[in-house]
């Protein structure tokens, strides 16, 4: 109806557009006779009504092809609708169809001309399929495609209540965090206090940890350490951000609180990771017969082989450089 109201309102000036551009070439005529300018007048009425006929046939134009237009996109959009529909309840038996749908939509989220449909079709089925965490991570993966990072951390947060453990989400809350660490430092810290209240996950306390390295904001790192210490099963991952904060510790000759921080993590948890990690430590203060030791009830723990290899290639390491040959033999007695 607005399209309309825009044609009738440039018609009818057209119309008295016709009428004043022959009066204002007529100006120099000011002096004419009656006759004259009513001749005039009949002229100007006369284009007026010409322009305002003409406009009036482009406007309609224009509005039946916007119409159809419109009616195909719509017919478009319907279906994207209905596709992503169906599309929602296979995915959730098949990872395959989630994997090759979420393909098709960020392809067709480049087209600017498409982007569009895009959005509207997924804010169409959000609140149909609240548990859908994949599909609130998929939102915010090209909403954060787009700079978008507010309206990002919305659906984050919506896909984190929803499945805090898939792997998609964890990807998609590591990516927003990676790009917006630096750059805004303590939105970072807010949203991952909030996530942490929806579902404590010891993932998310390493990715916290990690931030707080990467920004070098230390403060309460230890409490976070200890929390993705008893918390997360990733042991691997656990070693790295500990030894990290170690290293750090020990770079600032902060020995004293690199063996009180060790206590804390023995008295968190009752962990075979322990062993390693006091390799690592004992590594960092020159104590190698001590790490010798804790590699061997390492072994006999019966953590993963990666996990002892890591911690054996530092301590040949650190042997190595400190001229300590004896302790390599000792290694793998």
């Amino acid at each position: 109806m607005n399209k309309w109201v825009y044609v009738g309102l440039s018609s009818i000036l057209s119309f008295f557009a016709g009428i004043g551009i022959v009066f204002l070439l007529a100006m120099g005529r000011a002096a004419a006779k009656a006759p004259a300018v009513r001749a005039l007048y009949n002229n100007g009425f006369i284009l007026g009504v010409l322009l305002f006929l003409i406009m009036f046939a482009l406007g309609f134009l224009l509005k039946e092809g916007e119409s159809k237009s419109d009616s195909e996109e719509e017919i478009s959009f319907k279906d994207l609708v209905m596709e992503l529909r169906e599309t929602i309840r296979k995915a959730s038996h098949s990872h395959d169809v989630r994997h090759t749908f979420t393909d098709y939509l960020k392809s067709m989220w480049v087209d600017e001309s498409s982007k569009l449909m895009v959005e509207r079709a997924l804010k169409e089925v959000l609140d149909e399929f609240h548990d859908e965490a994949w599909l609130f991570a998929l939102y915010a993966e090209l909403l954060m495609s787009d700079g978008r990072w507010a309206d990002a951390e919305v659906m984050i947060k919506r896909a984190w209540a929803a499945a805090p453990t898939d792997e998609y989400v964890r990807q998609v809350v590591r990516e927003w965090i990676d790009a917006r660490s630096e750059k805004d430092p303590f939105r970072v810290s807010e949203m991952v206090r909030k996530l942490r209240e929806v579902y404590p996950e010891g993932w998310l306390y390493l990715l916290e940890a990690e931030h707080m390295m990467r920004i070098g904001r230390t403060g309460n790192i230890e409490e976070i350490l200890v929390e993705a210490y008893k918390l997360s099963d990733d042991n691997m991952a656990l070693l790295e951000i500990i030894s990290a904060y170690l290293g750090y510790l020990a770079s600032e000759g902060r020995e004293p609180q690199m063996f009180a921080f060790f206590e804390k993590l023995r008295n968190a948890a009752d962990k075979p990771l322990i062993y390693a990690i006091e390799a690592k430590l004992s590594v960092l203060a020159r104590d190698y017969e001590r790490a010798v030791d804790a590699v061997r009830k390492l072994k006999e723990s019966g953590v993963s082989p990666e996990i002892v290899d890591a911690v054996i290639a530092d301590i040949m390491n650190g042997a190595r450089s400190d001229g300590r040959e004896d302790i390599l033999a000792k290694l793998f007695e």
